[in-house]
């Protein structure tokens, strides 16, 4: 008996996730698959052995899908999704893939081609003499580190870190593009990548309580809250069947998230939006009017994140606006595991924000 083969039939699938604008209903059919098959999501591609991508990827995420597959490690096997229909039967073809003896064999004969460095940066200069390495590029494409003040007076390395778009309990397509020095942000700018017209918003207000229990699915398993996250996506699958449904486990589980000092305290005072910008409070805040919501019996309250009781309550496409006009600014000075918090529980809507902005193309 092959040895290889025995130990390939016995590969714990783990996938690597890659959601474009307007494949939210894909990524959670996935996520569902993942979770009753018991599957695992890599927080890494040096972890995972399944890349899958859902959605249209556009403007940018197909190189990045690219350079993402180029980093797992062999066995590995890759799937693209359009339809949430379409996820069991992707997922069945990937993972025959991936215990396919022949076929990973020949991956190590043939190995996927290396996507490249990224294009220098503009102004970058080509003079290396004396070692002036400022203008080189690290692998990957990144920039070599230089030098500046820091808020001490120290002369500190500032290093330029991209967060997304392919990012786990990421919003999709996001691109953050910091500038730090230690583990404290200095600059940053944010974008979205692949956005497209004609994308259809997934959560709408009859689905205002499985979408707050996605947003907190995220932010709590970006907190390291692993086991809150997963009844949370449980208890999201169970209200997309039925966003009505009285279910027993929502309101103990609500009441242990609430009643947590350490998500408190880990939260208290984070991300602080003024009430000018329509999206208010800090991350506290946000993920306890996410509990409310997730716990309303009526349909109709409205799902837009992190908004104010105020009877101007924006849409899901106006906060999603908000929140990365806003995100610059609010990410300078924050450390690094601070923003991936911030940003958690922020969540913007982009798929609503996308079809928001077609249709003002339209109406113009």
């Amino acid at each position: 008996m092959d040895l290889t083969a025995a130990l390939l039939r016995r590969t714990r699938p783990s996938l690597f996730l890659i959601t474009g604008v307007g494949a939210t209903g894909c990524r959670l059919a996935v996520e569902r698959v993942v979770r009753e098959r018991g599957f695992r999501q890599a927080l890494s591609p040096a972890e995972a052995n399944l890349l899958v991508t859902c959605g249209s990827l556009q403007g940018g995420l197909d190189d990045v899908a690219d350079r993402v597959w180029a980093q797992l490690p062999l066995p590995h096997a890759r799937v693209h999704l359009t339809e949430p229909g379409d996820v069991p039967g992707g997922l069945g073809r990937a993972l025959s893939e991936l215990t396919d003896l022949v076929r990973q064999r020949r991956a190590v004969l043939i190995p996927a081609p290396f996507a490249g460095p990224v294009a220098k940066q503009p102004g970058a200069s080509e003079d290396h003499a004396g070692h002036d390495m400022s203008g080189m590029d690290m692998p990957g494409g990144l920039a070599m580190a230089d030098r500046g003040p820091d808020r001490d007076g120290l002369s500190l390395d500032q290093l330029h870190v991209p967060l997304g778009p392919a990012l786990p309990d990421w919003p999709a397509a996001l691109c953050l593009r910091l500038l730090i020095q230690g583990d404290v942000v200095q600059e940053a700018t944010a974008e979205v990548i692949g956005a497209q017209a004609g994308v259809v918003p997934f959560w709408t207000a009859e689905l205002s309580r499985p979408a707050a229990l996605d947003s907190l699915q995220r932010m709590l398993s970006v907190a390291g809250w692993p086991t809150a996250a997963l009844i949370a996506r449980r208890l999201r699958d169970i209200l997309l069947t039925d966003p009505t449904a009285e279910v027993g486990a929502l309101e103990k589980w609500s009441r242990r998230v609430r009643r947590s000092s350490l998500l408190r305290w880990s939260t208290d005072g984070l991300g602080v939006f003024p009430d000018s910008t329509g999206v208010s409070g800090d991350t506290t805040a946000r993920w306890l009017r996410w509990l409310d919501l997730a716990a309303a019996p009526d349909p109709a309250v409205p799902a837009a994140p992190a908004v104010s009781a105020a009877d101007d309550r924006p849409s899901r496409a106006d906060a999603a606006r908000q929140i990365l006009a806003a995100l610059p600014n609010l990410m300078v000075g924050q450390e690094l595991a601070a923003v991936r918090l911030i940003v958690a529980s922020l969540d913007p809507d982009l798929e609503a924000m996308a079809a928001g902005s077609a249709q003002g193309e339209r109406h113009a």
